[in-house]
């Protein structure tokens, strides 16, 4: 039977939990890069306009890139 005194499930769930979480955020930023890139305008290529196509291939910088506004 379950205990309430026991705690000793507490850090691998909260551990399990964070990595959800940041897992969840990671995806969703991804594809936030990926409709900015689809929505942009071509015809101004700047910086981070190449960033965010660059981050498409690679997805950790995707990830961040999709949060920047």
């Amino acid at each position: 039977m379950f205990n309430s005194k026991d705690s000793s499930f507490l850090l691998p769930g909260l551990a399990i939990l964070l990595s959800v979480a940041v897992a969840g955020g990671a995806v969703i930023g991804w594809v936030n890069n990926v409709v900015v890139v689809a929505h942009s305008d071509f015809n101004n290529i700047n910086g981070e306009l190449i960033v965010r196509v660059v981050g498409i291939p690679m997805v950790p910088v995707g990830s961040v890139m999709g949060w920047v506004p």
